[in-house]
């Protein structure tokens, strides 16, 4: 059942994300579909798979972190409700294991997309740490530090700085032409410094601390979990 689930995801993405080189990702990535702790895959009404979202948790220096290994969504969804719809089902299934929502969620990632869902769930209501700022003002000493951890844990300390958030090579063995266009969002902000600071082979290690009570009590309310 699991390579009948594993061969379905990608015939999905590879005919829903042509533009990208789905079957040579998940060659270089074949611990997403089969490794991973948490795996949530989404389908169109045509029955295809359409978006796709793995994490596992991770252990570093002071605890775990839940780190999002992929999120993938078909590009006639993007910017609709359904990647919301992939996310809130994937860590409705992380809390259901855990009890609670994770003290920390970790990626890194090239889509700038991706930084602004994730900076979402930490505005100011929230109470939760999103790292990197990328608003001009330092990230502050203690999240540089658990940048640093977690860098150490996923094996790019060596290439990791902690002031950007980008590690150097971070794409690993990923095609640097997976991402045919940049993919850009709709804060530019957001989207210059990731042109800025990133080559497609780059990757911004990015965080969310939301260890605090009412961190996890907004996100989870967020998210309908």
């Amino acid at each position: 059942m699991r390579q009948q689930w594993s061969e379905w995801v990608v015939e999905g993405l590879t005919r829903h994300l042509p533009r990208h080189r789905i079957a040579d990702y998940f060659a270089v990535k074949d611990a997403l579909l089969g490794g991973a702790g948490h795996r949530h895959a989404i389908a169109a009404e045509n029955g295809d798979c359409v978006g796709l979202a793995t994490a596992s948790l991770r252990g570093y220096d002071h605890g775990e972190f839940l780190y999002i290994e992929t999120l993938l969504v078909s590009e006639k969804h993007h910017g609709t409700f359904l990647t919301q719809q992939l996310i809130s089902e994937l860590f409705g299934g992380v809390v259901k294991d855990l009890g609670d929502f994770p003290d920390l969620v970790a990626m890194k990632t090239y889509n700038a997309r991706t930084y602004v869902l994730m900076s979402a769930f930490a505005g100011p209501e929230s109470k939760a740490l999103l790292y990197p700022r990328i608003d001009g003002t330092p990230s502050d000493h203690a999240a540089r530090t658990t940048a640093r951890a977690l860098a150490e844990a996923l094996g790019s300390g060596r290439d990791f700085d902690s002031g950007s958030g980008v590690v150097t090579g971070g794409g690993g063995e990923v095609p640097a032409d997976f991402w045919p266009d940049f993919p850009a969002s709709r804060d530019q902000r957001v989207n210059t410094y990731f042109q800025r600071e990133l080559t497609p082979h780059d990757r911004l290690l990015c965080f969310i601390d939301s260890s605090r009570p009412e961190a996890k009590k907004s996100i989870r309310t967020r998210l309908g979990i």
